[in-house]
């Protein structure tokens, strides 16, 4: 993930600290920006063997943002 830009930070609650990443980020954060960190998500969970249906991730996010700017 890193390779596609993505920067992962480790969890913080040291009882579910297995189970969940964090994205960081600096400042502002467009529409792009979103959609290229899901994405890469998306490619690194596959190159690890992570089984999902791929695309879900960038569809649900496309959705939120879609309906966002609807007025």
């Amino acid at each position: 993930m890193n390779e596609a830009g993505a920067i992962l930070a480790g969890g913080l609650y040291p009882s579910i600290k297995t189970k969940y990443f964090r994205i960081g980020h600096m400042g502002a954060v467009t529409a792009s920006d979103v959609l290229a960190t899901i994405g890469a998500v998306e490619k690194g969970l596959t190159q690890v063997g992570y089984k999902f249906e791929a695309g879900v991730g960038l569809a649900a996010a496309q959705a939120v943002l879609v309906e966002s700017r609807r007025p």
